[in-house]
Order: structure tokens, then C-alpha cells, then sequence
């Protein structure tokens, strides 16, 4: 009799072992240096394709249609990630029209020209142009009308809380991620998002019993609602809320032992995307670990045991930062933005001063070999020079000889 419960999945699991098994013996077959190639990150491989995937795109795409600005910040992320450029047939100003088509005129961004706002390219939209940086990047994006689009997807904490995804739209830990984040990263007013949604009692609510997230309450625990989750709360300000040791235990279950990586929920299989989001839940959870380490939190209690979120010592918000009154909202401006580099920006300017070096290192190599080919020719010219002279010094010699016989002779 087995002592588990046989499954799809499990079977799956057990095939996938037993092909791990040769491999890692193949493997074990190598030196540690020559092991260590098999792990080299092809860069120039990655950003050759990265590349070639902005622009107009083949047919093939056409079930991405409303994932448009998704694609432009997975590539642009990706190339600044590999600390490369962007590519020089498409100009960043081409990709800020781009996107500026995407964005609605009530606020927010949809996934492709004339489409419905979302959250969802809301946030890759945004996320593209902080890639991108620069003042024009920045400049293009409508604050004003973006915070009314939040404001509006926030579900009161009366009718259940969080965000919804887009007008008479679904609401989960994806919604509440990246509402609260696109909020953050243009320093509108999280405090208040906050309250008006509810959004910490929400997510508390989505923890299973497991220890992770569910996309909303009572749903399964899912990596990649779970690291919305924690994200969402840590920029909330109110991590705590969920049962921490508990989630690290879940999380660290997701491991995949024989073949590395994670699943995204009990007994899957390893999938490459949940080493994004399930990989991406400890470097947060280590951060609340040292914050908790330095000091005790004194909300702890009060923040977790609240239906809904109403802190006792909140952050200020912009309008109390600025002296404004809190009655009629208005969005901050941002700062002088003239001299912030984004990622690709920088990423440009190092490509620009290395090929400089590189440029000039080259011009130094063909004045080094001209010189030296000027030198041979030198040498090769004092050769013959001195092998001529040592041609007269021989026939001068016989000469002499010859004379010298006849001198005898006679």
C-alpha cells in the first residue's frame, strides 16, 4: 500500500526525477570549472532577442493585443536588467508615443490603442516609462486623471475592499499590488488609497491556511498572488497583518528538491515563472525580519485585529507634506526630473562612453601598427643597406687577391 496519494501530478513529479537522474550523473562526470559553463547567463543572446521584440510584431501576436504594454516593460526591464540599450531602430520617444496612445482619457492605460483602462497595463505602462526615464517619459503620464482612475477602482471597505481591475471589473491580490505600486512609484497619496479601500483587512482576508495567498479570500494559495500580496501590504505599510512564520514555512515548501526552483501551489510541479514570484517572497520577508529585529512594532495587534485599515499613527500624506488640506485632493507635482536618469538611459550613456573607449583604443592599435610596420620596413632597409656594403667589402677583397697574384706571378 502506498503512503501517498497517487496523483497527475505526483506521476509527473516522479518521471521528471528519474530524468534528473542521468543528468545529474552526466554531470557529476565533470570538473567544477567545467560544470560552471553550463550555468554562464548568455547576455548577448538575451539582448539580441530583447531587442528584436519591440517594433511591429508578426501575427502570431495577436492573442497579446491588450498585453501590449506588458511586452514593452518585459523587454525594456529585461534590457536594463543586462545593463544593455535599447534598440537603435526604435527611439525612446517612439515608445513613450507608444504608450501615451495606450492611455485613456479618463485615467489609467489600456493594453493596446483605444482600449478600456486596466490595471493590470496601468502598471506595466507605467513601470515601461520609469524603465525608460527622462523628463518626456515622465511628463507623459497624467497624473491627475491616473489618481482619479485609482480612486475609482477602489472597492469601500463596506462592500468587501481592495481594487478592482478595471470598471465592473474582478478584484484580487493583483489589483491591490499593482494599484498600491503604481501609487508609490509616482508619489501619489498611498495613505489615502489605503483607507478608502480597505485593502490591508482584503488581503489579510486571502491568507489560507497554508500560509500563502489566494488571488481573493478563500481561494487557493498561489505564488503569484501571494507575492502581489506582500508587496501590496509592505507598501501599504502594514506587512504585519499577515501571519508571517506561517507564510515563510508555505513559501519555503514551494522548493522544488530534486530539480531546483519553485511551484506555485502544493503538490505542482516546478514552473521557471515562480522563481520570479516565489523567489521574490524572501528578500521581502528577510526586509521585515531585520525591520522586526531593530524594533517592536507597536501596531502589530491593533493593525491585524482591525476589520478594516485605520492606523493609529499614519504617515503623512503629500497634502500634509505640501501644508495642503486634505478636502480638495490635489496631486502633487513632481520634482525637477531634468537630470534623473532612468535604467535604459544610463544603460546608453555607459554603451556611448565604452564604445568612446573602445573607438579610441582602436585608433591607438592601428597608430601602433602603422609605426610598426614603418619600423620593419626601417630594419628592412638598414638590412639591405648592409648587406650591399658587405657585397663591395667581398668583391674589394678578391680584387685585392687577384692583383696581388699578378703582382707574384709577374
Amino acid at each position: 500500500m502506498s503512503r501517498f496519494l497517487e496523483t497527475d501530478s505526483s506521476k509527473q513529479q516522479h518521471a521528471l526525477e528519474l530524468k534528473l537522474a542521468d543528468l545529474y550523473q552526466e554531470l557529476s562526470e565533470f570538473e567544477s570549472p567545467e560544470r560552471d559553463e553550463f550555468l554562464l547567463l548568455l547576455r548577448d543572446r538575451h539582448a539580441r532577442y530583447l531587442q528584436g521584440g519591440l517594433g511591429e510584431l508578426p501575427s502570431g501576436f495577436i492573442s497579446l493585443d491588450a498585453s501590449r504594454p506588458w511586452i514593452c516593460y518585459w523587454i525594456l526591464h529585461g534590457l536594463a536588467l543586462l545593463d544593455q540599450p535599447s534598440p537603435r531602430h526604435l527611439s525612446a520617444d517612439q515608445i513613450i508615443t507608444f504608450l501615451s496612445s495606450c492611455q485613456h482619457p479618463d485615467g489609467g492605460y489600456g493594453g493596446g490603442p483605444g482600449q478600456i483602462a486596466h490595471l493590470a497595463p496601468t502598471y506595466a505602462a507605467i513601470s515601461a516609462l520609469l524603465t525608460l526615464g527622462g523628463e518626456v517619459a515622465y511628463r507623459s503620464i497624467n497624473r491627475d486623471k491616473l489618481w482619479d482612475f485609482l480612486c475609482r477602482m477602489a472597492i469601500p471597505p463596506g462592500q468587501g475592499g481592495g481594487f478592482r481591475m478595471h470598471e465592473g471589473g474582478e478584484c484580487d491580490a493583483r489589483s491591490c499590488y499593482t494599484a498600491l505600486a503604481v501609487a508609490s512609484n509616482l508619489c501619489l497619496d498611498v495613505p489615502t488609497l489605503v483607507a478608502m479601500s480597505g485593502v490591508v483587512d482584503y488581503l489579510r482576508r486571502c491568507q489560507t491556511y497554508e500560509g500563502g495567498l489566494g488571488g481573493e479570500p478563500g481561494n487557493e494559495a498561489h505564488g503569484g498572488y501571494t507575492f502581489c500580496g506582500l508587496a501590496a501590504l509592505i507598501i501599504a505599510g502594514c506587512p504585519q497583518a499577515l501571519d508571517l512564520p506561517r507564510l515563510l514555512h508555505w513559501a519555503s515548501q514551494r522548493q522544488g528538491w530534486a530539480e531546483g526552483g519553485f511551484n506555485g501551489r502544493t503538490n505542482k510541479l516546478v514552473d521557471g515563472c515562480y522563481s520570479f514570484w516565489q523567489g521574490g517572497l524572501f528578500p521581502l520577508l528577510q526586509q521585515i525580519m531585520d525591520q522586526q529585529y531593530q524594533q517592536v512594532p507597536a501596531r502589530v495587534d491593533a493593525c491585524c485585529a482591525a476589520q478594516t485599515y485605520t492606523p493609529t499613527d499614519p504617515p503623512p500624506s503629500w497634502q500634509q507634506q505640501q501644508g495642503q488640506s486634505a478636502d480638495g485632493l490635489e496631486v502633487p507635482d513632481l520634482p525637477d526630473l531634468s537630470r534623473v536618469k532612468g535604467p535604459l538611459q544610463q544603460a546608453e550613456r555607459d554603451s556611448k562612453r565604452l564604445n568612446a573607449v573602445c573607438d579610441s583604443l582602436a585608433e591607438a592599435a592601428v597608430q601602433l601598427a602603422a609605426e610598426h610596420e614603418q619600423l620593419q620596413q626601417q630594419q628592412a632597409g638598414k638590412s639591405a643597406a648592409a648587406h650591399d656594403s658587405q657585397q663591395i667589402v667581398d668583391r674589394a677583397q678578391a680584387a685585392q687577391q687577384v692583383t696581388m697574384s699578378l703582382v707574384h706571378h709577374g
